[in-house]
């Protein structure tokens, strides 16, 4: 006779939702529209990375950014989530 033994895990998350301060309505060039947009530093906090590596993703493409002022810029916030969908993604299949 065979022992099966039987685990069952129960586990919960909390989203929270809080309205963005940093946040701005800006036009998106590379989007054609306008969309909702973030300082940098604010985007490194959301994907939890540095600011040099916000830049190194701006450079490569993979973030879009409007200039505003001093050198600084806006991230894209339709960028950010096209990014982090597809790093989700990226996850997953190599874990599998």
């Amino acid at each position: 006779m065979i022992n099966r033994t039987t685990i069952t895990i129960h586990t919960r998350e909390r989203t929270v939702v809080r309205p963005l301060s940093d946040a701005s309505l800006v036009q998106c060039r590379e989007c054609q529209s306008e969309v909702v947009a973030v300082t940098a530093e604010c985007a490194a906090q959301m994907l939890q990375v540095s600011s040099l590596a916000i830049r190194e993703l701006i450079n490569g493409g993979l973030l879009h950014a409007t200039p505003i002022r001093f050198g600084a810029c806006l991230i894209c916030g339709q960028s950010l989530l096209n990014f982090s969908a597809h790093e989700n993604e990226r996850g997953l299949s190599e874990n599998s």
